[in-house]
């Protein structure tokens, strides 16, 4: 197998086909790994064969596998084994071979218009896997269809355009997540849609105004403890006294008392680094001030009178 696998001569490639063609399921499963393994670009014909095979992984491991070696011209024929898929195993082997296909395409947005124009012509299993594909490949096509269907009348389907836009990778999704957010009753879609939107801050394609406005909007909805630690671990990676401001009010709260402290010296360490001069010297005074004050750790206490002293000293150079 091993040898199979690496020997360059195209000699090795025939006696693989030939495996493929003459054995049975197992035989025919290893045939795939190795035409897998030597990028058989000339097998796709015995790959789309054994994707309507009786045998359950014989057919998904080729599934997969016209996804791993295929280009766009095979999504037409991918979808249609999406639609045909009856077990989850086999709607997961399509699925996952349209995000392989769609994702290495010269021009992967390009793809998401032959995807959403099937959203509505399909079964609500197969729509849901569509929606997880769009998320996956992203766009403003995509973006655009993963909405279409956050009203649908069918749960399953309403849930994954839920699940789709809370794993976006991009910023525009964060105004559909908010608005979601504050207008869920589900608990758990709600925790969802928050770490989603938190998540979405902490990406480094935006600006610090931008991801301290996110901060300042999720602190009305963040209610769990790990929410509110998520928020805090990303407001102390923003340099700004703006940011401390948003911190404060954790300090009164037991859960997190001690993450907010940190994050506010944390901040305050960034912003008066080096010898100085600290512009932004006399906004931290008080924001220190409150934290010595409240945070019953006798580290954070010790960081922050230091920094306090520092402050102060940097507002009398001012």
């Amino acid at each position: 197998q091993a040898s199979l696998a690496t020997i360059p001569v195209r000699e090795a490639d025939a006696a693989v086909m030939q495996m493929f063609q003459s054995g049975g399921p197992d035989k025919q499963r290893l045939a795939l790994d190795l035409m897998n393994r030597r990028r058989i670009k000339d097998s796709m014909p015995a790959l789309l064969q054994a994707a309507h095979s009786a045998d359950a992984r014989t057919r998904q491991d080729a599934m997969k596998m016209i996804g791993d070696l295929g280009g766009a011209e095979q999504l037409p024929t991918l979808l249609k084994l999406l639609d045909a898929a009856q077990s989850p195993q086999d709607l997961n082997a399509a699925e996952q071979a349209i995000v392989a296909t769609c994702t290495k395409a010269k021009d992967p947005l390009a793809q998401t218009e032959k995807l959403a124009g099937r959203l509505n012509q399909v079964q609500p299993a197969q729509q849901a896997a569509l929606l997880r594909v769009l998320a996956a490949v992203g766009g403003p096509n995509s973006l655009k269809a993963v909405r279409a269907l956050l009203d649908s009348g069918n749960a399953e389907v309403r849930s994954a355009a839920i699940r789709a836009l809370g794993s976006w990778r991009t910023a525009d999704a964060a105004p559909d997540l908010l608005t979601l957010a504050k207008q869920t009753g589900d608990p758990a879609q709600k925790t969802l849609l928050v770490r989603s939107y938190l998540d979405l801050a902490a990406r480094g394609d935006m600006t610090l105004e931008q991801r301290l406005g996110m901060c300042q909007q999720a602190g009305s909805l963040v209610q769990r403890a790990n929410e509110k630690r998520q928020l805090l671990g990303l407001l102390g990676k923003l340099d700004s006294p703006q940011a401390m401001n948003v911190i404060l009010p954790y300090l009164r709260d037991a859960e997190v008392q001690q993450e907010a402290g940190i994050a506010a010296v944390t901040i305050a360490e960034r912003l008066m680094r080096g010898r100085g001069p600290w512009p932004q010297a006399a906004q931290l005074v008080e924001p220190l001030e409150k934290v010595i004050a409240a945070t019953t750790n006798d580290q954070v206490a010790k960081r922050a009178r230091t920094l306090l002293q520092q402050a102060k000293d940097g507002r009398r150079k001012q």
